[in-house]
């Protein structure tokens, strides 16, 4: 199970207190999240039809309205035709989902299992996996097969890019909170 602490801390806390077999997975997590997403994301939708644009039938079309729909098919037509790369991220992105999913889906099999290893793997594997993958495809390959130069043909992403845009503070606080966590389950902090 990933995603936020309170997931990964619910799932540490219910491993601690029934064992490893909980049936827990992030398929099962997916299960139970995904239609409780749906059913707020209906509920959202409703309030801010409500709120913005009132009880109106459709035959009372203002200016407003007109305008903003002018403004949202100039926009869409703007983004243009879908490129490499963003393909590129919504197929790293949906292979992230199905590692996770079938890393221990406990309905059958996982990769995990099939693999015999001796260590555990966690779901930061798939992840550290992708980001390497990405470094390592080019966003453009047309332009990276005709050109020598490397640094004329990025990546999906780079590190730099990594580095500007993950917020690193909060990582480390969370990190740090973390490790005096388990610092004062040793008997030496907690006394």
């Amino acid at each position: 199970m990933t995603a936020t602490s309170p997931n990964i801390v619910f799932s540490q806390i219910i491993t601690m207190m029934y064992g490893p077999n909980t049936g827990i997975s992030y398929a099962s997590w997916l299960l139970f999240g995904i239609p409780t997403m749906l059913l707020c994301t209906l509920f959202t939708c409703c309030i801010l039809q409500l709120v913005f644009m009132g009880f109106r039938s459709q035959s009372e079309n203002t200016k407003q309205t007109m305008a903003a729909k002018d403004t949202l098919e100039r926009e869409y037509e703007n983004l243009g035709p879908i490129k490499f790369h963003e393909v590129g991220v919504m197929t790293s992105f949906a292979m992230l989902v199905l590692l996770y999913f079938f890393r221990k889906p406990r309905f059958m099999p996982g990769w995990e299992e099939k693999l015999n290893s001796q260590k555990r793997i966690t779901d930061a594997v798939p992840a550290v996996f992708l980001v390497i993958l990405m470094c390592a495809i080019p966003a453009n390959p047309i332009q990276a097969l005709k050109s020598k130069d490397r640094k004329s043909a990025p990546a999906l992403i780079d590190w730099s890019r990594i580095q500007e845009k993950i917020p690193w503070d909060l990582i480390l606080l969370q990190g740090c909170g973390y490790a005096l966590a388990a610092g004062f389950k040793v008997p030496v902090l907690s006394a």
